[in-house]
């Protein structure tokens, strides 16, 4: 038995109202990565000569290793990064920028002192909106 062609209709029409609502209300991702709407636009602050029991949330109360700041950011956020030498290994897993803020990209630099992977970023099966500038690895 075959269904009314007005019912057919009215379900269609319903399923894609009910489709409608669910992209509106969560956001809409289609093959960009990352989180459906840009969640942050925090900055975040570094500096060499501070402590990373810090917020970052400003330059008074940067944290001391970007890795700590990366670790309170979330995606769509910037880490400012002051100059000076930071020996750690970074690895970026979010929709970050990192700039560094010397006068040249020499002032900020990131010391993997041939130990490990300075830097990175991502992974192979997802794609991250990353940018890192004005820094030295």
């Amino acid at each position: 038995m075959s269904m009314p062609l007005s019912f057919r209709l009215y379900r269609i029409t319903g399923l894609f109202l009910v489709l409608l609502l669910v992209i509106g209300t969560t956001g809409c991702n289609f093959g960009r990565g990352g989180s459906p709407t840009p969640q942050g636009t925090t900055f975040l602050y570094v500096s060499p000569t501070k402590n990373n029991t810090n917020d970052c949330l400003s330059k008074a109360t940067a944290c001391q290793m970007i890795n700590t700041a990366l670790s309170k950011a979330v995606d769509g956020d910037t880490i400012f990064v002051a100059p000076g030498t930071y020996p750690e290994q970074v690895s970026i897993g979010k929709n970050i920028t990192i700039t560094g803020t010397g006068s040249q990209p020499s002032a900020v630099v990131i010391d993997g002192k041939h130990q490990y992977q300075v830097l990175s970023a991502g992974c192979m099966a997802c794609t991250k909106a990353i940018s890192v500038s004005n820094l030295t690895i």
